[in-house]
């Protein structure tokens, strides 16, 4: 994986946070349900997080066991591997499909009714998706238990703090921008608008992409004319494969956000008619909250203020 250079950004603005009523149970779309439970007196505890090769871990429980859960927004279903299922005596069901993991198709199993608890902050309960990890395991240096996905984080608000290391996930809505901050509109799904190099293209918020930008062949060849210095290089996928790769460095203009000297790699080949990624190597330089339900992304500088914390 490629590790994020260090970005200036030059932001302004505070947020604050309040109180949030937890939400009515949310069911997932299609014949899969799950639901999502936050404290019944509406407030909530950070969880601290552990950034490795700019991928963000926390810990969990899943049925009372301890679990390591990657952090990723653009996993389209929650996933568990099926090796931890097993060891913790969760039934899977018949094969349901494959799930892309980088290069890889994995199989996919449905698991029996399952709890994932995040101690006093959410709790997500239902079937799940199970499937080898293993290679994500390998790639990363740590044993990941789960993947924490958008049809979980897509109904809630979630904001992530690099300058204490600590995850909030509540109800949408539970989390305000105070004046000033930069509050970006997200257009389709988590998709933003964004100037690289001069050139508009729509990212995909991802905070499962360890990387700053990563650019579509086609939208490359358009921010990145010829001439630019290129550098040639490698990215690895989740599931350990290492693939060639194009790298720049660009201004990025996002919002009221901007950054200089961006790295931006090649490669991003996904069907969602999006032009890329958004990923960790940006967000690590500020407190970031992402609430799609509300369709927004909001950036706040570090050192500006305190910034949101959750209220007693």
């Amino acid at each position: 994986m490629i590790r994020s250079l260090a970005i200036l950004l030059s932001m302004a603005g505070t947020a604050s946070a309040q109180t949030a009523k937890p939400p009515a149970t949310v069911p997932d779309a299609g014949d899969r349900t799950i639901t999502i439970r936050f404290p019944q007196d509406g407030t909530w505890t950070p969880v601290p997080y552990e950034q490795f090769r700019d991928e963000i871990l926390f810990q969990a429980t899943i049925n009372g066991q301890p679990a390591m859960v990657l952090l990723d927004n653009d996993s389209q279903p929650t996933l568990i591997d099926q090796g931890f299922a097993l060891k913790a005596g969760i039934r899977l069901g018949a094969e349901t499909g494959h799930i892309l993991t980088g290069a890889s198709a994995l199989s996919s199993r449905r698991t029996e009714t399952v709890r994932l608890d995040v101690p006093h902050m959410v709790t997500v309960e239902g079937q799940l998706i199970s499937t080898d990890l293993e290679p994500m395991s390998m790639a990363l240096g740590r044993p990941i238990a789960a993947v924490l996905g958008k049809d979980v984080l897509d109904r809630v608000a979630m904001m992530v703090r690099p300058d204490e290391h600590r995850l909030s996930i509540i109800g949408s809505g539970g989390i305000t921008a105070g004046a000033g901050a930069i509050v970006v509109p997200l257009m389709q799904g988590n998709r933003v608008d964004a100037l690289v190099n001069g050139q508009t293209v729509a990212l995909e918020v991802d905070f499962g992409f360890n990387g700053a930008v990563r650019l579509s062949d086609v939208a490359w060849r358009r921010v990145f004319p010829a001439g630019t210095p290129i550098e040639a290089g490698t990215r690895t996928t989740a599931d350990g494969i290492v693939q060639a790769t194009q790298k720049a460095r660009a201004g990025l203009r996002i919002g009221g956000a901007s950054a200089r000297a961006v790295p931006i790699d090649s490669g991003y080949a996904e069907s969602t008619g999006a032009d890329g990624l958004l990923g960790n190597g940006f967000f690590s330089r500020g407190i970031t909250i992402l609430d799609v339900q509300k369709k927004q992304l909001v950036l706040i500088p570090l050192g500006r203020g305190a910034g949101p914390r959750p209220r007693p």
